[in-house]
């Protein structure tokens, strides 16, 4: 393999850049499944369900954006990186940022879901009068 192309997967790989949304994915599914335990309502938790498929799309995209660039770079094709009109390039620039928004409209979700939780009122009949 080429060193360039190992940089680029083992940086990539290896840096830190997924990491961030492997530990919001885990403490919303934390809140997801908990909080009908602690005593909030099941409708509530719709927009931190959402908030989840807004993280597992966004590793989707990584995902691909490394096939891309593996498919790219094993290719034997005369594209330079860095070159504007190379697909490449558009991998390079527009991936991270959805990747970038599908994250921020995650937390947002993940947000607006905390704040839509209700407590159940469990209503207590009152003693009968004999």
């Amino acid at each position: 393999m080429n060193e360039w192309v190992h940089d680029i997967v083992m940086t990539r790989m290896f840096s830190g850049g997924e990491w961030p949304t492997v530990l919001l994915f885990l403490g919303m599914g934390a809140i997801f499944f908990l909080a009908p335990m602690v005593g909030y309502t099941l409708h509530s938790r719709f927009r931190i369900g959402m908030g989840m498929w807004l993280l597992v799309i966004k590793v989707g995209l990584g995902l691909l954006q490394h096939t891309l660039i593996g498919v790219q770079a094993l290719g034997h094709t005369n594209v330079r990186w860095g070159d504007p009109s190379s697909a490449v390039m558009t991998v390079q620039l527009l991936f991270p940022v959805l990747e970038m928004a599908f994250f921020l409209m995650a937390m947002v979700m993940f947000v607006f879901g905390l704040q839509s939780l209700t407590k159940r009122t469990e209503v207590v009949p009152p003693p009968e009068r004999e």
